[in-house]
Formats: structure tokens, sequence, C-alpha cells
């Protein structure tokens, strides 16, 4: 009575590029099974022509397999830029590694130094901090949303002083402000006011930021306004005088121009025209 073979036998072993190899394996259906393995496991396992293996210690040289791809897949990820642990365990599930492949790549990269929270918290911050583009509550949501713990992310910010904070909000304040070509003072703080609040600056910060804002800059305003006004002049230039001067000072104080402001100018613009 002939007894079945359960075991996997090696057919070939030829060497491919570098450290790996192309090992062959006769299945017990006779089938023929490539594997790309890599030279550590050859020796380990003793995989040359003839040896025979069972299925157990086929699935474990695959499970190392896996641990290996996964793990070189890691480090490329890393090479591009630096990522939080929950990032990474989150690209190595994308790639369908099984749970115990993630977890043992995982405390391999935090063992050799490659992935630290802490360590990415803080460069994050200071990234951050010079860029002067995000406020403290902005960034304390990105680390939450990286997985990054709570102890980490506080310890960062504190180096996120209030005098900075004030420093970086009033350099957005200031640039919005000059780049500002149609809005009136009232309506140009509240757009700077939602800016600063979506960028994560607190209240009190932005308070004392725009308070660098002031009715001072009159003559520039009265400029916007002038120009304001005479494209509107032009555009409604066919209405009748009540309707124009309705259709003007409506859509001008929307945009945040006083209606004194509105209506001085549009008499004084009125009066060089009827000369």
């Amino acid at each position: 009575m002939n007894t079945i073979n359960y075991n996997y036998c090696v057919m070939t072993v030829a060497l491919q590029k570098g450290q790996t190899y192309e090992v062959s394996l006769k299945k017990p259906n006779l089938e023929i099974e490539n594997l790309l393995v890599h030279e550590e496991l050859i020796l380990k396992y003793r995989l040359v022509v003839g040896k025979e293996i069972s299925e157990m210690t086929l699935q474990e040289i695959k499970a190392k397999l896996d641990y290996g791809r996964a793990y070189q897949y890691a480090l490329n990820v890393i090479s591009r830029r630096t990522i939080s642990i929950s990032e990474m365990e989150k690209k190595l599930e994308l790639k369908d590694y099984d749970q115990v492949i993630v977890d043992e790549t995982i405390l391999k990269l935090i063992e050799v130094g490659l992935l630290n929270d802490s360590l990415y918290c803080q460069q994050y911050v200071s990234t951050m901090m010079n860029s002067g583009k995000k406020g403290p509550q902005l960034i304390y949501k990105e680390l939450q949303n990286k997985g990054i713990k709570e102890m980490d992310i506080k310890e960062a910010l504190s180096k996120y002083s209030y005098e900075l904070q004030i420093e970086k909000a009033t350099k957005i304040v200031q640039a919005l402000n000059k780049s500002n070509t149609k809005y009136g003072f009232h309506f140009l703080k509240q757009k700077i006011y939602q800016s600063l609040m979506i960028k994560g600056f607190s209240t009190d910060v932005i308070d004392v930021a725009i308070s660098t804002l002031s009715d001072d800059e009159t003559d520039e305003n009265h400029d916007i306004l002038k120009k304001e006004m005479e494209k509107l002049l032009r555009k409604h230039a066919k209405l009748e005088s009540y309707q124009k001067r309705m259709k003007v000072t409506q859509t001008l104080a929307r945009k945040g121009f006083s209606f004194d402001d509105i209506s001085a100018l549009y008499n004084e613009l009125s009066a060089l025209e009827d000369e």
C-alpha cells in the first residue's frame, strides 16, 4: 500500500539578485510553487535541492517572507517622509498583511528607532511653528488624527508660546489686510477673524492680533471704497438716480463699508459728475 507524502520537496534553488534566491517546491499534488527567499532563510531552513519540508515549515517560511516584504515596504515609506506609528499601521494594513506581521514590523521599527511618536510630534510642531500658518488648536487636532498620544502632543505644543502665537497670528493679519482690495474695514476684520479661527488660533490670540489693525488706515480704506464705488457706478450707469444710489449703497454695505462713508463719497462723486 502506497503512503501519501504530504511534504514539499525542494526541486531547484537559483540565485536571482543580490542575496535573493528563487526556490522551486514540488507540492504533494505534484504542482510546482516558486518562492523568492532571502539567503538568510535559505541557510536557516537548509533549503537545498532534495530537501523535504512540512506544511508547517512552509507556512513559517512564508510568514517570514511576508514580514520581510512588510519591513522593506515600511523602510521605503520612512525614506520618503517621517510618519507616526498609527499612520504606518494603516499603511501596512492597506497592503493586506496579517495583523501579526503588522505588529511585528511596527515593533521592530520602534526597536531600531525608526518609529518614534514623541520625536515625530516634536518635529511636526516645530515645522508648523516655523511656517507660522497654523495655530496650536489645529496642530493638536492634526496630531490626534495621526494617532499621537495626548501627553506627547501637549509636551510638544508647550514650546509654542503665547507670545509666538501672537507674533504668527499678527503676521497673518497684516498679510490678509495687505492683500485686501475690495472689502470695507469691518467686514475685513470678520473675514480675518474667521480665517484665524480655521487656522487654529484661540480667540484671545486673535483679538490681540486683530487689534493691530485700526481705522488709522482710513486713507487706504477710502481708496478701496472709491475704486469699488466707481466700478459700481459704471455698472449701473443706466439706472435712475435713486435706484443707482440704492444698488451701489447696498452692495458696498455688504462688503463692510460704513453707510456714512458710502454716503459721503457718493455725494462727493455725484457733485464732481454734475460739474
